[in-house]
This record gives structure tokens, sequence and C-alpha cells, in this order.
């Protein structure tokens, strides 16, 4: 547990240091497919928590293997022009 609070820590840290607000609401697929697997990684965990209910508003993925952001890569590669909340929204739908 202390691992992945340290770890957790860590990337706050790091992420801070370079922090920038961005407003998904306008970004394209374009723009996260253009993104290195590193950044996407953070994405993922992002949407992770974005798109958490109620019930899963205590928890937090702690797997950081990159499958969700393989999968957004791909599917943003695939729609450059949706926006992408909206491909989110297309995503889970497809699951």
């Amino acid at each position: 547990m202390r691992s992945i609070i340290g770890l957790a820590l860590s990337i706050l840290a790091v992420a801070s240091a370079n922090a920038q607000t961005i407003d998904f609401r306008t970004v394209k697929c374009q723009e996260i497919a253009a993104l290195p697997m590193e950044a996407l990684d953070f994405v993922s965990v992002w949407l992770d928590g974005f798109s958490a209910d109620e019930e899963d508003a205590e928890s937090m993925k702690a797997d950081f293997s990159g499958t969700d952001a393989d999968e957004i890569k791909a599917y943003c590669q695939q729609h450059p022009d949706t926006a992408f909340l909206k491909a989110v929204e297309e995503m889970d739908k497809e699951k």
C-alpha cells in the first residue's frame, strides 16, 4: 500500500513540475493520438477517475500497463476528427 501511495505522490510531483491545464472538452482525437505513450498513460488514469461512478470513487487503477492507453491511441488514430470525450463515450459503448 505504501508503494502505491509513494508512486502516486511521485507522479503528482513530476506532473506538477510541468503543470498545464488541458480542457478535454476541446481536444480532438488527432491530438491525443499524437501524444507519447507516457502521456497517454496519464490520460488513461485521468479517464479512469473521470468516468468512475460513486461506487468506484474510493478506488484507483493501480495497473499502469498501457492497455487502456493502447486502446485510446488506436481508436483516436482511426477517428482523428472526433472530439476526444465523444470518442471515450463511443469506446465505452463498444465494450
